[in-house]
């Protein structure tokens, strides 16, 4: 499973609800199943994700990610 950590605002006008995603700042957390199945997107992985000014990070990555910094 990859992770995409994306602009909380682009993620937003996307259909993504920040309630219910790990988010710090100005960005969020979003799963590669829930971005390939965003209707509003279009492309392979990594091109929905850069619509949304984001970054494929693995699971290793975003575990660590998250232990470190203060995501809620």
């Amino acid at each position: 499973m990859r992770y995409a950590i994306c602009d909380k605002a682009k993620a937003i006008d996307n259909g993504y609800m920040p309630d219910v995603h790990r988010r710090k700042g100005n960005a969020i957390v979003l799963n590669e199943k829930e971005v390939m199945q965003n209707p509003n997107l279009k492309g392979i992985f990594e091109e929905r994700i850069a619509g949304m000014a984001g970054y494929a990070v693995t699971e290793q990555e975003m575990t660590e990610t998250i232990n470190k910094g203060d995501w809620q």
